[in-house]
């Protein structure tokens, strides 16, 4: 039975009075009886141990800390970060980590606001660093995006979106980039389709299936859904296009407030970084993946398969490319100064992760 953790104590059941009177004399001599042995055993008895060392409180474990984690979806693209719930490494880090589904630009306010300690999506990240707030990128999880171009069954091409309705989440999103380099490689603009805004990957799916969009930008495992529906996939996001979509970020004031959580946090996925790089562990993961997030077991493998080529292996990315994505992120949001990646990417407390963990 569930209760606050104190125990009320418990009633002393009163004892029935005996019926009728005892002779004087043998309730006296009872009396005295019981008084000699009482006596004779207290003195035979070693003295009793103080209350308080009788009663020493046992050693209680200290209480885990509350770890927010805003992810745009939570889904195969956060692999890197669930293996750790999963297999319970944050508890034994001392963290209880929680991935809180925040979209958007919205994740970029929670964490300032202290609502949530971590961002994941880069976009919210970039945003806020090129408007000058006080963010740090502690590690690169996802090195490419995982997003892919479905269409219908008759664009056979890129080429063949000329003028057909494309959905994307948002303007400057992962997917609305991946989109604009697809079509630059074939020869369009981005004018020369009609972008349709949707949202959230789930509503692009239903658009997408309906026939109301004739394109649409998803990950699994609605590209698999809409595979078996019968819809086919023009672009692989990694195959255009380098970007940190999945990351570790925090604000500054959070890094200073509790200096030990991020390398606990950072501990953590080192291991599980090296987990999903071993080959042997992918049966687990798969195994793990089809509970945790619902998959359709005949596709699992292939679904995990995909979402971990776009595992950044270390944590890290190359110079270029954080220089490359955060230079998209001045220009969408026409912020002409430069940026120096040394005050906003900081790998030094990963990279002491790995060497505790004796990983390269």
């Amino acid at each position: 039975m569930a209760h606050d953790g104190r125990i009320a104590p418990r009633a002393t059941p009163r004892r029935p009075r005996p019926r009728g009177a005892q002779p004087r004399v043998l309730l006296c001599l009872t009396l005295l009886l019981a008084s000699c042995t009482t006596a004779s055993s207290a003195a035979a008895r070693p003295p009793a141990a103080p209350a308080a060392t009788a009663s020493a409180p046992a050693a209680t474990a200290a209480p885990l800390v509350a770890v927010r984690v805003a992810v745009p979806t939570i889904d195969l693209s956060n692999l890197p970060l669930a293996i750790g719930l999963w297999k319970g490494w944050y508890r034994d880090a001392g963290l209880d980590v929680e991935l809180v589904r925040i979209g958007g630009q919205a994740a970029l306010p929670a964490l300032l606001n202290g609502e949530v300690s971590y961002l994941f999506g880069w976009s919210a990240a970039s945003g806020g660093i090129v408007q000058g707030a006080p963010i740090k990128i502690l590690a690169i999880l996802l090195d490419r995006p995982p997003h892919v171009v479905v269409a219908q069954p008759d664009v056979q091409a890129v080429a063949a979106l000329r003028g057909r309705r494309v959905a994307s989440s948002r303007a400057g999103g992962t997917d609305d980039l991946i989109i604009e380099h697809a079509l630059r490689t074939a020869g369009l603009r981005p004018d020369d389709v009609e972008m349709v805004r949707l949202g959230e990957t789930s509503t692009r799916y239903s658009a997408l299936v309906a026939g109301q969009v004739d394109a649409a930008a998803l990950i699994q495992p609605f590209t698999a859904d809409a595979e078996k529906q019968g819809l086919h996939v023009l672009v692989h996001g990694d195959d255009i296009l380098l970007l940190p979509v999945g990351i570790i970020g925090t604000s500054q004031a959070h890094l200073a407030a509790a200096p030990a959580e991020a390398p606990a946090l950072l501990g953590v996925v080192a291991r599980s970084l090296a987990y999903v790089r071993d080959r042997a562990n992918r049966p687990e993961i798969v195994r793990l993946a089809t509970a945790h997030l619902d998959l359709d077991p005949t596709l699992a493998e292939v679904m995990v398969d995909e979402a971990l080529s776009t595992v950044s292996p270390n944590g890290e990315a190359p110079s270029a490319v954080l220089d490359g994505a955060i230079d998209v992120a001045r220009r969408q949001a026409d912020k002409p100064e430069p940026i120096s990646l040394a005050n906003v990417v900081d790998f030094s407390l990963l990279r002491a992760a790995r060497q505790a963990a004796g990983e390269p």
